[in-house]
């Protein structure tokens, strides 16, 4: 008996620490990072052997699917006054229409401060019209503009001057030259905010302006009864946006609201590391839109949003390579909490704007690049959990599987490269990498994803990727400092 038990004793201490996790004290910070490989497993394949960097370890639950990225998730949104612009939303620049083009699907938005601004003229331009007037000549060119590119348009009605018949005139008539463009009306642009702008008294509250949303909204079925609505389209306000689902879910398709990462643009200590803090408000303020949205049966939007407020966005901050990276994680942080879109506030030379138009060229600026490698990396795609170990890293990673295909965003944000490990549920065959790239964190060109930029026409392509065969569950990839990949994984 002493024999057999000193056997069975020697077999249980040969094959107990097969089965432990090892528990791996890492990392250049002195951070502690539980990596839970097990001691049988194969070590990482490294996708560049010789590369160093901080390590960051990923885990990626495969067989966990969340949300689905919605197709038509992409989206632009411009100021009311901008439908007075030779080169904007009517189709005469081919190279903005090339460059929206290779967003893919995708939702335009016309509203902004402006509209409350705007007057509706009811007729043609001419040499008598008003420099703060619509005509019907800017309401075809932005039909012909949405039908060309086949992007459906949100549209803002003015509610800061309270005139619910000549709206619903208006309404009327856009919803006859859109058509099927049209997605919803707005009345309204951020209405909690009236009392400061100066288009109400100070004390406008909910109440004020659910009386007056339900008069726009009754005129406006009144000559078209069945146009499609959105709201409330406030800046901030989570207890607008549920009072105002609970009211009037049966009245709407769809929640929008507001969201800028900071500003005002003139506040001197926003630098462009600003925007690539963690933003600690953005998810929290999500979680109360969708709990509100879902409850009453509505999916929500970001109909207008960007990193700096006022004055078009900040230069130095909302112009450079950083807000590219900020657009990058920011879009995958409302994909994450179920949000159906953003879109993305622009217009000719503001800093902040995705596609510019200056002295009658038209360009990409850097917002556009965040949204091109979320486009290749997420849209269509269903959200993964992605666990990171403990780490101080400025970083973010995401991921979505897609008809197979697990696409993997990882994002450096720091000034120092880094070594990433990703941890798989399933084992991978092969892996390809298109980055997103720039000279410099404060670079204003140079700008490219895959390798290559748009050109002067608004033509774009890919030009370049890695790829590399893994065949097991584990692999390390480097991602230098301010720079942004796309790994997909097959």
């Amino acid at each position: 008996m002493r024999k057999q038990t000193v056997k069975n004793l020697l077999l249980a201490l040969m094959i107990v620490p097969m089965m432990v996790s090892c528990k791996k004290t890492s990392d250049l910070n002195g951070v502690d990072m539980d990596t839970d490989i097990k001691v049988n497993e194969p070590a990482p394949v490294a996708l560049h052997p010789n590369a160093t960097g901080t390590p960051v370890t990923i885990t990626i639950e495969q067989n966990q699917q969340s949300y689905q990225v919605a197709g038509n998730f992409l989206g632009l949104s411009y100021e009311t006054n901008n439908l007075l612009w030779s080169n904007n939303l009517n189709g005469k620049s081919n190279a903005q229409i090339q460059l929206i083009r290779n967003l893919g699907e995708g939702v335009l938005r016309v509203g902004g401060t402006s509209s409350g601004r705007m007057y509706w003229s009811d007729k043609a331009v001419s040499k008598g019209s008003k420099t703060d007037s619509i005509t019907t000549t800017q309401i075809d060119a932005l039909a012909s503009f949405s039908k060309t590119l086949g992007w459906p348009v949100i549209f803002g009605l003015n509610l800061a001057k309270y005139e619910p018949e000549v709206q619903a005139k208006l309404a009327k008539y856009v919803s006859g030259s859109l058509g099927s463009s049209l997605m919803a009306f707005q009345a309204g642009n951020e209405p909690n905010a009236y009392g400061e702008l100066g288009f109400r008294k100070q004390g406008y509250s909910y109440n004020d302006f659910q009386g007056e949303w339900k008069a726009y909204f009754d005129a406006v079925r009144k000559l078209t009864p069945n146009a499609p609505f959105a709201g409330p389209d406030v800046i901030g306000g989570a207890n607008w946006v549920s009072s105002f689902a609970g009211k009037y879910k049966n009245n709407v398709n769809l929640m929008t609201v507001h969201y800028y990462n900071n500003g005002p643009a003139s506040d001197e200590s926003i630098t462009y590391k600003t925007i690539l803090e963690p933003d600690t408000k953005l998810g929290a303020y999500l979680d109360k839109v969708n709990d509100a949205s879902a409850k009453n049966g509505l999916k929500y939007r970001l109909s207008e949003c960007n990193s700096i407020f006022n004055g078009g966005g900040k230069a130095g901050v909302s112009d450079v390579f950083a807000a590219s990276l900020w657009a990058l994680d920011m879009m995958w942080t409302v994909a994450e909490h179920n949000g159906q879109g953003v879109n993305f506030h622009s217009g000719s030379a503001q800093n902040f704007t995705a596609i510019a138009t200056v002295n009658g060229k038209t360009s990409a600026r850097p917002v556009y690049y965040g949204m091109l490698a979320f486009k290749y990396g997420a849209v269509g795609g269903r959200v993964l959990n992605v666990k990171t170990a403990a780490t101080t890293v400025n970083q973010a990673a995401h991921a979505v599987v897609k008809n197979g295909t697990t696409a993997v965003t990882l994002i450096n944000k720091g000034d120092k490269d880094i070594l990433y490990t990703v941890r798989l549920t399933n084992n991978a065959s092969t892996v390809t990498v298109a980055r997103l790239t720039a000279p410099s964190a404060d670079a204003t060109s140079g700008i490219a994803f895959g390798g290559s930029s748009a050109d002067e026409k608004g033509n774009f392509a890919i030009a370049s990727t890695e790829s590399f065969n893994v065949n097991q569950k584990s692999f390390t990839i480097q991602v230098p400092a301010y720079s942004a990949a796309v790994v997909n994984v097959n």
